[in-house]
C-alpha cells in the first residue's frame, strides 16, 4: 500500500459508508437477540430442574418432622417454575409501554402493508440519509434490549435466586433435622 492509499484511507474513516453503519447496528441488533436466546435457554434449563424436584417432593412428601424438608423443596420449585415460565414468556406490562414509538421493523407496521413493494418504498424513504438509519436502529435496539431482553433477564435472575433460597432453606431444614434427631436418640 502506498502513502496516498493510506491517506485516503484515513480521511475516509470519518465517514463510514451506509453498509459499514448497517453492519455494526445489525450486529448491535444480533447480539441483543441472541443475549435473549440464551436467557431463553438457562430459563428452559432451570425450570426443567424444578419441575423434576417439584414433582420428587410431592412424591415423597409425608407428614412428620422429615416432611417439612420435602415440603419446602416442593413449595422453592414451584415457585422458581413459575417465575422461570413468566421469564419465557414476560407478562405485558413488562414487555411493552403505552405508547412505545413503533418503529419501521415493527411486525405491526409490516403487516398494516398491503404488499411488499409498498413496505420496501417505505423502507427505501425512511433510509434516505444516514441520520434516519441511525435513528431507526437505534429505537430497535433500545426495544430489544428494554422491553424482550432485560424482562427476561429479570425474571431469570429472580428465578435462579429463588432456587438456590429453596436449595439453602432445603438443606438448612434437613441439617436441623438432623441434628434434633440424633440428639433426640
Amino acid at each position: 500500500m502506498s502513502k496516498d492509499d493510506l491517506e485516503d484511507n484515513e480521511k475516509n474513516v470519518d465517514k463510514p459508508t451506509i453498509y459499514d453503519l448497517v453492519t455494526i447496528y445489525n450486529y448491535g441488533a444480533n447480539t441483543h437477540g441472541s443475549n435473549a436466546n440464551n436467557i431463553d435457554t438457562q430459563l428452559n434449563i432451570l425450570i426443567g430442574i424444578s419441575s423434576a424436584l417439584f414433582a420428587f417432593s410431592f412424591t415423597k412428601y409425608e407428614s412428620g418432622a422429615s416432611g417439612i424438608v420435602y415440603l419446602i423443596m416442593g413449595i422453592f420449585s414451584a415457585a422458581t417454575v413459575c417465575i422461570g415460565l413468566a421469564g419465557v414468556h414476560p407478562f405485558r406490562f413488562l414487555r411493552k409501554v403505552k405508547g412505545a414509538d413503533r418503529g419501521a421493523f415493527s411486525n405491526k407496521i409490516i403487516v398494516k402493508f398491503d404488499d411488499p413493494d409498498e413496505y420496501a418504498k417505505t423502507l427505501l424513504d425512511s433510509f434516505s440519509n444516514r441520520e434516519l438509519i441511525a435513528k431507526e436502529y437505534a429505537r430497535e435496539i433500545y426495544r430489544i434490549v428494554k422491553y424482550y431482553y432485560r424482562p427476561k433477564r429479570e425474571m431469570y435472575r429472580l428465578a435462579r435466586n429463588v432456587f438456590v433460597l429453596g436449595v439453602l432453606f432445603t438443606l438448612l431444614a434437613f441439617c436441623v433435622i438432623a441434628i434434633s434427631q440424633s440428639f433426640a436418640q
